[in-house]
């Protein structure tokens, strides 16, 4: 897989624990790309209020504010931030409790780099995906739209030529009738 699926693709890592943050800088890094790193949920929303994010993989379990938190502050505030929640205690969270909370994606740590690799990529995709859907939905609205106007004009032109016959079959009546 290239690079160019995540391309301008920005993100940032939540974790309080600093080799973690390390670890996925190094991979984004691998892919060509910055991230941003916030060491608890708090530091995140602040990062937030500056910049656009397309991801933030943050850590479930951490001091001040816990993921879960902040996935539900991100899916309220910055709808169009994609979240990855990473834990250690797999056990006590299922995929089914992140995703169904609105995460995009789950990893258990200790995971391995390429499965983070695949899982942004497949993050990357998914978001290119729809906003290729939307601007064919943009796209398809404004055709429908230029269709109803020439469907409009028509129903005026056919207006216009049938008061144009009655007028002429008016005028054709008159000269029969002056004519008997």
């Amino acid at each position: 897989m290239t690079t160019a699926t995540v391309e301008n693709f920005n993100a940032m890592v939540v974790d309080d624990e600093v080799s973690v943050r390390k670890v996925v800088k190094k991979v984004f890094t691998s892919l060509g790309l910055d991230v941003d790193e916030a060491e608890d949920g708090l530091g995140a929303l602040g990062k937030l209020e500056g910049k656009t994010y397309d991801l933030v993989i943050t850590d479930i379990k951490m001091p001040k504010m816990d993921g879960m938190k902040l996935l539900e502050k991100i899916i309220f505030d910055y709808p169009y931030t994609d979240v990855m929640i990473m834990t250690a205690y797999s056990t006590d969270y299922t995929y089914v409790d992140v995703v169904s909370g609105g995460a995009m994606d789950f990893i258990v740590k200790p995971f391995s780099t390429d499965e983070l690799k695949a899982k942004i990529y497949r993050i990357a995709r998914e978001r290119r995906l729809i906003n290729e859907l939307k601007e064919s939905n943009r796209k398809l609205e404004a055709t429908y739209k230029e269709i109803l106007a020439l469907k409009d004009d028509e129903e005026l032109r056919c207006r216009e030529i049938n008061y144009e016959k009655e007028l002429l079959l008016e005028e054709l009546e008159k000269l029969r009738s002056s004519k008997k």
